[in-house]
């Protein structure tokens, strides 16, 4: 494939040159026309390479599959091992984490699993190139398996469109990453999905060292090559937050614990942040605000309205500042439960709430309404005022959403996080329909659960697998002891196998298969079931009408840009 090509060889330039000058002036990365494959003619000895791999979503779920199947298909040509080469991976949005070590796997299988295994993660969120790039540099590089005496090299990974300017100090650990970076590493910078496919342009991107830019766009890929989309596991949730269906409401810590800066900051940030919204309620894609302030009691300042209608408070939001040192957050989570049983709409009520402390005394004690509104099916955020507080940390995520316990630490990101908040939350499934998500690893001690517009409904009534994906029995199946059923992979006659989407379309089947053997790819009949195989399941060819089974119907879940009726609130 291309792909191979596209990474080896400036790799091999790039070890072989000699090391740059350290300059920290703005130069724009050229586009790189790659060789054809019988000019290639150079190896690469042993060296640290990380991987710095954009997983936001304007790269999307397919071109993330590709950059990682591309990072696989480079590593399997180099040789692997103690004294050889090692590999670390790096993923980015608006934040980063550190997926592989490079003193992680010291063997190629093991290390391409992991790889392979990586590509669950995907998160859809910002664009912060410069935060992948300083994980690579301070996490990685340094670390355990990155050797003194042996070249390093991060290849940078990227659509371009970038919320960070990688070339300007950040703050004051952050330093001018560009000109450390050039001191540890050289660097390669790959494009994968750019915003116009016509552009040939590319980010400006780390210009103190040597640069090399290559565009892995779908057109790259051989021409018989499988979609992305046959290899995708789920189908990525929006994030456009314009098109966001929310109730929002704020509710915020006026207690002495807050400061009247921390208010005011708030105040803005919030703002600016629901400013992206839309304000029209006439759209069915706008979202309504309210705000509610407390100390030992709760008061609604505002009910439901747009956003714009509360400027002025959030402007001024410190006039609500006072010298109660009691707060209680029950009060507040409650006169929030309160108002969006009241003023409720079709629209999924989200509460964000903002505080510097965290009461555990019976009579203020949040944990049992909040997961009474969790449950049903209000969405609680949550923003630590006090990070350093460990009773507060503990406090906060015991009554929000999973992994939506969000701190001002970082004021710069936190608009970001709250964004994608607000946006996951509007990734619903109708009622009565299971939804798919799956735990993304962030670090080792907080994972992060990702929703996806994917729809289940189990049935455990059966029919022939053939018309199982034109008929809809009984849900509320429990699948445990069902020894097959029917997934909806088929061809016709001596076809392809193929997988049929919501819309009618079809799609070749992927690179990933569960044959029971590996024959059965050739064998007779045209449907495919599960076949509980010493408790694990595999893929089993079938007649479409010989055999009636159990069957999972899969739907489109409703999202930012996917609104129907069936996934309006009604608790």
């Amino acid at each position: 494939m291309r792909l191979d090509i596209i990474l080896l060889l400036p790799l091999c330039a790039i070890i072989q040159a000699s090391p740059p000058n350290i300059e920290t002036s703005n130069v724009e990365i050229p586009n790189v026309e790659i060789p054809n494959e019988e000019t290639i003619n150079c190896t690469t000895g042993s060296v640290d390479i990380v991987f710095v791999n954009d997983q936001s979503g304007s790269v999307g779920f397919g071109n993330f599959g590709t950059a990682v199947d591309s990072i696989i298909n480079f590593v399997q040509k180099l040789k692997i091992g103690p004294r050889d080469s090692h590999v670390g991976l790096v993923f980015y949005d608006a934040m980063s984490k550190v997926v592989i070590g490079l003193g992680t796997y010291e063997e190629k299988e093991a290390l391409v699993e992991a790889i392979d295994h990586s590509a669950i993660f995907y998160s859809g969120g910002g664009t912060n190139i410069s935060a992948g790039m300083y994980a690579a540099t301070f996490e990685v590089f340094g670390g355990k398996g990155d050797r003194p005496d042996i070249p390093n090299v991060m290849i940078i990974m990227t659509d371009g469109q970038d919320k960070s300017n990688v070339t300007q100090q950040h703050d004051t650990d952050f330093g001018d990453i560009t000109k450390i970076l050039g001191q540890v590493c050289k660097a390669i910078a790959v494009k994968v999905a750019p915003p116009d496919p016509t552009t040939t342009t590319t980010t400006t991107l780390a210009p103190t060292m040597p640069m090399l830019a290559f565009d892995l766009r779908a057109e790259n890929r051989e021409e018989d090559a499988v979609p992305a989309e046959s290899n995708a596991f789920a189908t990525p949730c929006a994030h456009n937050i314009s098109n966001a269906w929310l109730d929002i409401v704020i509710v915020l810590d006026v207690t002495a614990a807050m400061g009247t800066e921390d208010l005011s900051t708030f105040g803005y940030m919030i703002y600016g942040l629901l400013m992206k919204t839309n304000p029209d309620l006439s759209n069915k894609h706008s979202s309504r605000v309210a705000f509610i302030v407390y100390n030992s009691t709760a008061t609604i300042i505002s009910g439901f309205t747009d956003i714009q209608s509360l400027r002025p408070i959030l402007f001024s939001v410190e006039q609500y500042h006072s010298s109660d040192t009691v707060e209680n957050i029950r009060a507040g989570l409650r006169a929030a439960n309160e108002l969006i049983k009241t003023q409720k709409s079709y629209r999924r009520p989200v509460v964000i709430l903002a505080t510097a402390s965290f009461n555990k005394s019976p009579d203020s004690n949040p944990t049992v309404v909040a997961r009474q509104m969790n449950e049903s099916g209000i969405f609680i955020m949550t923003i630590n005022f006090q990070p350093s507080e460990g009773t507060i940390i503990e406090g906060l995520r015991s009554i929000s959403r999973p992994n939506m316990a969000f701190s001002s630490v970082n004021m710069e990101t936190l608009g970001a996080d709250l964004q994608y908040g607000l946006t996951t939350a509007n990734c619903i499934c109708p009622e009565g329909k299971n939804q798919y998500y799956a735990l993304q690893f962030q670090t080792w001690d907080d994972d992060r659960v990702e929703y996806y517009a994917d729809c289940f409904y189990p049935s455990k009534n059966p029919l022939f697998t053939g018309l199982a994906e034109h008929l809809i029995a009984n849900p509320h199946a429990d699948f445990h002891q069902i020894q097959h059923y029917a997934i909806g992979l088929r061809r016709h006659g001596e076809e392809s196998w193929f997988w049929q989407n919501l819309n009618g379309s079809t799609l070749p089947l992927g690179y990933w298969t569960n044959w029971c053997d590996p024959d059965y790819v050739n064998a007779p009949g045209d449907c495919v079931q599960t076949k509980n195989v010493n408790s694990n399941y595999c893929w089993y060819p079938t007649d479409c009408f010989g055999q009636m089974m159990p069957f999972v119907c899969l739907f489109k879940g409703c999202d930012t840009d996917f609104y129907t009726d069936d996934c309006k609130w009604d608790p």
